[in-house]
Order: structure tokens, then sequence, then C-alpha cells
């Protein structure tokens, strides 16, 4: 007889008549079983045969070689690398700069500018060890014959050990309008198979985003491109790649530019062929104001940076005030995309000197979904005071536990006209030996090269700087975390000597650097800067125009901002006046805080900054700190007045408790603020919550009510808000609990009984006294605080292989049939104890809970184990529950 034990008693599986779990057991074999349960503009080039042309001119440089360590040599070959994307076209025109990183070999290159209808190859350059030669691709055109109108992709052929003995960039300037891209060439092969990624970010409603694409084969390809926004992903359509030839893609701009979720967009090119047939290079503009950034794509490879916690370092990142561009206020934006398909959380550092040290803060975490992408402006912990005030240039290290390559991200700082942009190269390790592939101080240019040694010990840095005829070495010792910046404009002006007495002639026009650790791998960042200022400021309004208004925003408002986003109540922020010109140019201004001013201060109060007081709206006037000529003749120059109106919501702070069970009926609290006398509460339609019972507590800082969650509602986050005084607050997430598990929160032999659990009388065999809570559905599962039904089935019961009785279906668990308040139960005794010795019985149980009559789930399966010995043993679930008792 097999005899199992429920809530009310015990029932035998076949049918035999049972009193009580605690008369415990007779009949057949005497054995019981205890148990307690967007529409696209496309350029295309396609390339017939390769055409021989003419020879063009190169602007070579003389470097003399140093000594370096002796390597053993490495196997010559055939190397290629690409550009895909150049341009002589619209007030552009392009250099190419192409650098021989090696120390004491020559190279020779062959150029070849593929164009729309065939390839411009150029004449061979023999390039001398750390020499970087130029080709003005305009003048290349017109020496062979070619319109200088323009654009198309390129190639760079050379015999080396790697693709990496050549370090070559595009570089795409139209000065006029200061707008400049640095392209850099890409070898053809990838590690392995598998789309590109990138992501972009948009400046302005006016910025446009381009990518251009190559197909390095021989062989014609299929591009499929795809961009995701806010988590829609939108296909772009398929083109056809001919043999080398190149395509440039617009992007669709992003439909809401005031939310930075979507002003940021993820992109994916996935295509035919071998990995690596396809590169990619992308780039945005807002061509009104001058801005202009280049964003890299990303081969499906894995960075293998470190085994658990994965960093992106850059150095150089630029935030508020300029120290050495006066009147330059920069604010640093971080675009991230997550293109694995699991949730990842982005943890920046910020480092920055502190006299002769350094000094990080951790900012705030960025949740990416996946193939989510995020846009962050960085200035705000500037200005609340985490990053502090003083500090206006630093490094930062993206950290995210994963595998490398999981996150890619752009950063640059970007001035406050939008038309000086200084992009940070984020890496997911250092390195040893690096590059900056070329440098110019001819005209208005600087140059200099900024240097982070992320080792944690010092780090013994030779930097050589090459110019045509000769060399400069410098060398720095870099304690750990430390930072230098080298400026070859001051070194040129200064004329200081460098060990060996050797100078930068100031002549010298444009050359390139080496960068070598002594003696740690991995340790150095650099951020490369070549930059041309742009004056915004005059005397006589010929360069910025008159002022024709002025704007009053938030601090980290974007430029073409005209007024304040929605606020909270309790929301605190900084304001600045934007003035534009009649030129289309704008600068920003302080406010004056004397004259700093509310329309209604129980709405909102200035003391320094806005406070929001109350709901409701109020006038905010301010004025300029500067004064500014208002007409063209600049006869008179005024103090400019702006407002703007201030609309301050509800605000909701949390909700208690945050989750429900379905199938319950809760008391919830609202806490924030601002929801007056007679709050509304707002769920989301069809989404199973019932609200009633609303009422307001604690001076308008509560509200309460309650809610009936229907037994069929769906789980997870319910976006809940208030409504006070016509205006609706900000949401917070109230979570529908749906039971999923039941966690063991401990197993332990059943006390009062023999050293196995079972009782004197049937001492054979094995019994436990199990605790259980149960779980809801949530990524990381969390408990359900509530008292629920539960129910148990118990089948296929076998001793020694055979069948030991029928299946006992739907039965209670514990006497009440209900787990207790908390979600938590005791399941005992469970296990089969005997009159006589057994070698193994096992059995099926499943542990459900109740919801309604005809919704049960299954939420957890023991397929119990046990050996029947008397005094000792072993009983196991085969899976996380396994106790055992030490035979003699």
């Amino acid at each position: 007889m097999l005899c199992v034990k429920s809530s009310t008693g015990s029932s035998l599986i076949n049918s035999f008549p049972f009193a009580s779990k605690r008369q415990m057991i007779r009949g057949f074999r005497a054995l019981l079983i205890c148990s307690l349960a967007w529409v696209l503009a496309i350029e295309v080039f396609l390339v017939p045969p390769q055409t021989p042309v003419s020879p063009t001119k190169l602007l070579v440089g003389q470097a003399s070689p140093i000594e370096q360590p002796n390597e053993s040599p490495a196997k010559i070959s055939p190397q290629q690398v690409f550009a895909p994307h150049w341009s002589t076209k619209n007030g552009f025109n392009t250099k190419i700069y192409i650098r021989n990183v090696h120390i004491n070999q020559t190279i020779t290159a062959k150029l070849s500018l593929i164009t729309a209808h065939r390839i411009v190859t150029l004449p061979d350059a023999h390039i001398e060890p750390l020499q970087t030669i130029s080709v003005d691709v305009a003048q290349a055109l017109t020496e062979n014959g070619e319109s200088t109108e323009q654009s198309g992709g390129a190639r760079i052929d050379f015999q080396a050990e790697s693709s990496g003995a050549v370090n070559a960039y595009a570089q795409v300037l139209n000065t006029s309008n200061s707008l400049g891209f640095y392209f850099p060439f890409m070898q053809n092969s990838a590690p392995t198979a598998g789309s590109l990624d990138a992501v972009a970010w948009y400046y302005s409603k006016n910025t446009d985003a381009f990518v251009a694409l190559q197909n390095t084969t021989e062989k014609t390809v299929t591009v499929a491109p795809t961009i995701s926004v806010a988590g829609r992903t939108m296909s772009l359509g398929k083109r056809r790649l001919k043999p080398y030839g190149a395509a440039t893609i617009k992007i669709p701009s992003p439909e809401h530019y005031e939310d930075d979720n979507q002003r940021s967009v993820g992109l994916r090119i996935a295509y035919s062929g071998k990995p690596g047939a396809v590169i990619a290079q992308g780039w945005t503009a807002d061509e009104k104001i001058g801005f202009s950034t280049s964003f890299a794509f990303h081969q499906p490879s894995k960075c293998d940076c470190a085994a658990d916690t994965q960093h992106l370092y850059g150095t150089g990142l630029q935030i508020g005030a300029s120290a050495t561009m006066a009147g330059a206020i920069f604010t640093p934006y971080l675009a991230a995309k997550n293109r694995s398909e699991k949730p990842l959380t982005v943890t920046p550092i910020f480092q920055y000197a502190v006299g002769d040290g350094t000094d990080k803060v951790t900012l705030p975490s960025i949740t990416l979904n996946p193939q989510e992408s995020a846009l962050v402006n960085l200035l705000k912990y500037r200005e609340d005071g985490t990053i502090p005030s003083w500090v206006s240039i630093g490094s930062i290290d993206l950290q995210y536990t994963g595998e490398g390559g999981e996150v890619i991200a752009e950063l640059a700082s970007v001035d406050q006209s939008g038309s000086m942009i200084n992009p940070v190269p984020l890496s997911c390790r250092g390195g040893r030996a690096l590059h900056m592939s070329f440098w110019r101080t001819d005209g208005d240019w600087q140059s200099s090269i900024l240097i982070q040694n992320i080792a944690p010990e010092e780090n013994d840095v030779e930097v050589t700087i090459s110019y045509p005829g000769g060399i400069y070495v410098i060398e720095r010792m870099l304690a750990a975390g430390a930072t230098t910046e080298i400026s070859v404009n001051q070194l040129q002006q200064s004329q200081e000597p460098d060990k060996s007495g050797r100078r930068i002639p100031k002549e010298a026009a444009s050359g390139g650097m080496n960068l070598w650790s002594r003696n740690i791998n991995d340790g150095l960042v650099i951020n490369s800067m070549l930059v041309n200022p742009v004056t915004k400021t005059c005397g006589s309004c010929n360069g910025a125009g008159y002022a024709t208004g002025a704007y009053l925003i938030e601090s980290d408002a974007p430029y073409t901002a005209t007024g304040f986003r929605e606020h909270f109540v309790g929301d605190r922020f900084s304001l600045r006046i934007e003035v534009r010109y009649s030129t289309g140019g704008s600068s920003q201004d302080s406010t004056n805080t004397s004259t700093t001013r509310s329309s209604n201060t129980a709405v909102a109060r200035y003391d320094g900054a806005i406070v929001a007081n109350g709901v409701g709206s109020a006038t905010i006037s301010a004025d300029t700190l500067q004064r500014y000529f208002r007409d063209y003749a600049c006869s008179q120059s005024y103090p400019l007045t702006a407002r703007s109106t201030l609309t301050v919501n509800p605000a909701i702070s949390s909700i208690t408790p945050a989750r429900g069970l379905i199938g319950n009926t809760i008391q919830i609290t609202i806490n924030g603020d601002g929801f007056g006398a007679t709050p509304k509460v707002n769920v989301p339609a069809n989404g199973g919550i019932t609200v009633s019972n609303v009422s307001a507590a604690n001076g308008g800082t509560q509200v309460k009510a309650t809610f009936a969650i229907a037994v069929d509602a769906t789980g997870g986050d319910k976006a809940i808000s208030v409504t006070a005084g016509g205006k609706t607050s900000n949401s917070k997430n109230f979570f529908v609990q749906v039971p999923t598990s039941f966690k063991v929160l401990s197993a332990s032999v059943f006390p009062g009984q023999t050293a196995n659990g079972a009782p004197p009388s049937k001492p054979y065999g094995f019994a436990l006294s199990i605790r259980y809570q149960v779980m809801d559905q949530a990524t990381t599962p969390q408990p359900i605080m509530a008292t629920m039904r539960l129910k148990e089935n118990l089948l296929n019961a076998k001793v020694d292989g055979q069948s030991a009785g029928s299946d006992n279906l739907d039965t209670n668990v514990t006497t009440s049939g209900f787990t207790e308040g908390d979600g938590t139960f005791v399941d005992q005794p469970v296990g089969v104890t005997n009159l006589q010795p057994f070698g193994v019985a096992i059995y099926t149980q499943e542990l459900l809970i109740e919801l309604s009559s005809s919704n049960k789930p299954v939420l957890r399966t023991n397929d119990w184990n046990i050996s029947g010995r008397a005094g000792c043993g072993r009983m196991t679930n085969n899976n996380d529950i396994d106790v055992r008792v030490t035979c003699p």
C-alpha cells in the first residue's frame, strides 16, 4: 500500500483509506510517500575594370630611422586597406594622409581613387620609416583627366607583414562651412562572419546622417542596412555593390528630436560574401551651424579585453568652459548601443587630474535593452556637482559586464556654437605602440595629442614626432592613471630641444607621431587632436552679426531649444540664455542672478536655480550678463531679456507596495508631491487593473487607492500616473506579479523522528521538511508577498522499479490549503518510509498554485529519489535538494 500525505490527512494511491499523516502506514509493503507540495538618398559608384592613369604629385617628408628592439622577421605579403568615402563636391576638399608606422622599413604604397565610372590608380609612393605623405584628391583627379566635382572610395595596396603597417586617413573638409570629417582606412577582412554595427547621434533637428559602404572584393555583394530607434527596427532596403563599388546612403532623421532616446540611432549593415567583404563609415552634419562628426562601424569580433568586466577607454573629454580656448563651453555627448541580444548596464567612470594625482567619480549607469541605443549629455553631471565644477577635461572608462564588443559607443565634446567638435576615440584596451597618422601646424591648424596611462603602475613612454627631414623624441614617465598633453605647435614655437638637441623646425607644416611604452603592454590610450579654431567674436559685427533674439532655456538644453521642457514638482534646474544672431549663428550667456524672476512663486521660485514648487504655470524671466548689439550698425549695445513659460506637473517618487499579485486586491500608496485634494489615478487601458477608493493624503504628497488586479491580467510593469489640477504627473511602474516558481529556502531532515526523518515504527526510508517561497516572473525573480492556494499532483510512484500505486491529483499541500501571508510554506513530511528495507523509491511531485478553478499552473516539479535504509540514507530531487545522513 502506497500512502501519500495531503493537507487534510493521507489518502492511498490505490484507494485504501488512511486516517492522517501522523498514522504512518500500513498495507501492501507498508510504504508511505509523504509530500507537500526611413526614405533613402543613395549614390552608388559602380566600378569597371581598372584603368591606368597618369602620375600625380605626392607631398613627401623625410624621416630618419631610429633603433627599435630586435624582432623575428615577419612574412611580407600583399595588403589592402580601404576608405569608402572622399569628396570634392559642394565645397569639400579631401586630402589622404598615408603614414608608414615602421621604424626602420620603407613601404611602397599604391593609392587608387574609386570614382563612379573607373578606378584612378596613382603612381607608386615610396614611404620612408615614420614618414607621412599626403595626396590632394582634387589635384590627383585633375592630373588624370577627371572632374574635380566627385565623390567616391579609395584603396591602398602595399607589401608588409600586416595591414597595420600603414596608417591612413581621408580628411574631408569644407572650411567655409566649418565641416570636417576624418575617415580611417580599414582592412578588408574580419575575424568572423556577421554584420557591422554602429551608433550615430543627432545634435539638432537639422542634423543629417550618412553611411558610406564599399565592396572590398572582386565579386558583387548584397548589402542590407537597417536602423533601430527607440526599440523600433526599420529596414533601409537592399543594395548590390559591384566589385570594389561604393555607395553613400542618407539615414532617415528621427521623428521626435526632443526625446534623447530618439536622438541616437543604431545601425546594422548585413552583407553577403566573405567576412570583411564590406566596410562602412558614417558621419553626421548640420551645415547651418558647422556641426560635423564621424562614427565608426564595428566588426562582429569579440574584443576579448577582459574575462568579465569590459571597458571602453577614452581621454581628452572636454567638459564645461575650456581651459585653453577662451569663450568655448563644451558639452560632451555619449552615444552607446547594445549590439547583443541581452540587456546590458553601462557604468561610466570619469577621471580627472587633482594636483599631482588623479581622482574619479562614478556617473549614473545606462541600461540598454537588446539592440537599444541611448544618448547621454554628460555636462549635467558637472552642473549637478557629480563632476567638480572646476574640471574642464578628463578621461572616461565605460564599464559593463559581458563579452567584449557587446557595447559600442561614440563620444564627442561640442562647443556652444555646435561647430567645434572634439571626438574622443574609445578603445576596449590600451596599447603599447600607438600612432598619430598626421599632424599639421600651417595656417590656423593646431595639433596635439593627449596620452593617458590606464595601467596600475608607472608607464615609461617615448614619443617620436616625425617631420620632413628629421625626428624629435620626447620621454615622459606617467604615473598610474595620469594624463599628459603634447602640443606640436607649442614645441615649434618654443624651439625647445629634445635630449639630443633636435628641434622641430618652425617651417615644418606636417608630420606624424609614434608612441611606444618601454615597460608596459596595453597601458596607453590616446586622443589625437587636429583643430582649426573658428573665431566666434567680433568688434564690428562682421563676424557674428547683430543679436536678433534671446531664449531662456535649461543649461543642458541644445542650442535649438526655445523654451523649457515639462517639469515636475520638486525638480531643480539651472538656466542659460541662447543668443541668436542675424547671420544664423548663436552663442551662450549666463543669466543675471539679480534680475532673474518668476511670475508665480507658488509654482516656481529662483534661488540660484529654478525650483518647481507646485502644480501650475509660471513665466520665468532673466537678463543676459553681457551686452549685445541689436541693430545692423552696431550703434549701441544692451543686455537682452529672455523669458519662457514653465509648466509644472505633479510628481510621483514611488509606489508602495511596488508589486502586486494577479487575482488580488491591494491597497497602494503613491508618494510624491502636487497631488492636490482630488487626484485621479491613471492605469493602462486593458492592463487588468481596476482602481477605486482614490483619496489624497498627507497634504497632497500622497494618494491612497485600491488596485483590483484581474486573475487574467498580463504580468509585468504597468505605468501609473496621477492627474491633478488638469496636469498629469510622470509615470512610475507598478509590477503585476505572476507566480512562476517555488524557491527552496531550506531543506532538512523531518524533525522529531529518527535520524533519517522516519517514524520509529517505520524506520526505513527518508523524510524531509522543506520551506519554499513563491517567486514571480521578473528577470531576477522576486518573492510574492501574498496568501495563495496550493495544490499538488503525485505521480508515477515506483519502488525498486515496480509500480507502487495510482496517481494522486489536485490535493491540498498544507493543512490550510494556502501559503502563509508572505508567500512561504512548509512541505513536511515529504518522503518515503517503510516497515522493511528497500533499495530505491521514486515518484514525481508537481507543486502548483491555484489561481482559479481553471488556472492551476505547475510551478515546480520534484523527481524524488529515496534510499530505503534505517537511520541513514539520502533523499534528492536530482537538482537543488539533496539531503544525506551518513550511514555507519
